[in-house]
């Protein structure tokens, strides 16, 4: 996303290979990107987002599941609606 280029979203890489990846300003945005990052649990995704609105005073949220795994991502969606959503 950072390089402008489209296309299939990649497999999955360790933090080592992504630290690897692309220029130092490429780094930069996703080091930025990732500040407001909510990963884990139903419960600890709850938590961060409501961190994330609170830190930003955001009024709105756009979500994106970058999940490789299709199955896996439609669950995520299910479960941040069902859970992390409500109430937040």
């Amino acid at each position: 996303m950072q390089t402008g280029k489209r296309g299939p979203l990649p497999k999955p890489i360790s933090v080592a290979e992504m630290a690897a990846l692309g220029s130092q300003g490429e780094r930069a945005g996703m080091d930025q990107m990732l500040t407001v990052t909510a990963v884990g649990s139903p419960t600890t995704v709850k938590k961060q987002i409501k961190e994330i609105i609170a830190q930003t005073k955001a009024d709105e949220l756009i979500i994106a599941g970058v999940v490789h795994d299709h199955a896996a991502r439609l669950r995520s969606y299910k479960l941040l609606a069902e859970t992390a959503l409500q109430t937040v």
